[in-house]
């Protein structure tokens, strides 16, 4: 089967990469470069990068992103060096507020700043992914008002299901469905309300009955992102159940291939 990960801190996790996938599965994913509040592009980005670099991937379709735009120190030319690294998307923050945005944990009433917009255009110019997970719910609708292209959610389930600072409310699930963006269900425990995999496949199926909601579904699972995985998706053999699930509760396998691969797929245009 074909999987499409928009998320994962593997390489901010570990110190060696040899990235294999599960047997009998096609894996896509996108490889993070994430540091705390104080973290900076020298401290930080330069040294990832160089771990990207020399990872082995081996079966492992690999693609980079940066998760806050305080490690490309919030700056324009920053984010120009980075797309040219070959990075496909930025979360513009973390859980930490920066001059780009408030957060959903820091400084939460705050939107995009007149800087984070001209941050934001200069992503879509160079066709880098504006990634709005960890945002406050301001910074979202000021990007789903302002992006040309459709954007992310990489890594954040349902608020409706689990009301968590980090999931979505359901008018902006809504926008994502309108903005032609997607968002990655993650398999974090806290996310999905439980330890259980019927706890994670709530937030799909209540996101599949908004019209168009299968289109805006993804994955996103966060893996070596300290989370504590939900039973059974600890690691890359779970897809297949994860998908077996969704079959089971009457999902057709073209929407379940979508939410697995087809809409990131879209999105990132691979």
């Amino acid at each position: 089967m074909k999987v499409f990960d928009a998320h994962a801190d593997t390489l901010s996790a570990t110190e060696k990469l040899d990235i294999h996938t599960a047997p009998d599965t096609e894996l896509t994913r996108i490889y993070a470069i994430w540091g705390g509040a104080e973290a900076t592009y020298e401290s930080r980005y330069l040294p990832l990068l160089k771990r990207w670099r020399e990872a082995k991937f081996n079966d492992t379709s690999a693609m980079l992103s940066v998760e806050g735009a305080h490690v490309l120190d919030c700056s324009l030319e920053r984010l120009r060096d980075a797309a040219a690294d070959g990075v496909c998307a930025v979360t513009l923050t973390w859980n930490n507020a920066n001059s780009v945005s408030g957060s959903c944990a820091d400084n939460y009433d705050c939107g995009l700043t007149r800087f984070g917009r001209t941050f934001v255009r200069e992503c879509e110019r160079l066709n880098v992914t504006v990634d709005a997970a960890h945002l406050s719910e301001r910074g979202f609708y000021d990007v789903a008002e302002m992006c040309a292209k459709p954007f992310a959610v990489t890594h954040a389930n349902s608020a409706a299901v689990c009301p968590h600072r980090r999931n979505l409310s359901d008018d902006q699930f809504r926008t994502l469905i309108q903005t032609g963006g997607a968002a990655g269900i993650t398999f974090h425990q806290d996310f999905a309300g439980g330890a259980e995999i019927d706890r994670l496949v709530r937030h799909i199926m209540h996101w599949l009955d908004f019209d168009g909601g299968e289109n805006a579904i993804g994955i996103g699972t966060d893996f070596d992102g300290g989370i504590t995985p939900v039973r059974g998706l600890e690691d890359d053999s779970g897809f297949i159940w994860l998908f077996d699930e969704l079959i089971l509760r009457g999902v057709s396998a073209e929407t379940a291939n979508k939410i697995m691969y087809g809409n990131w797929a879209r999105i990132f245009k691979t």
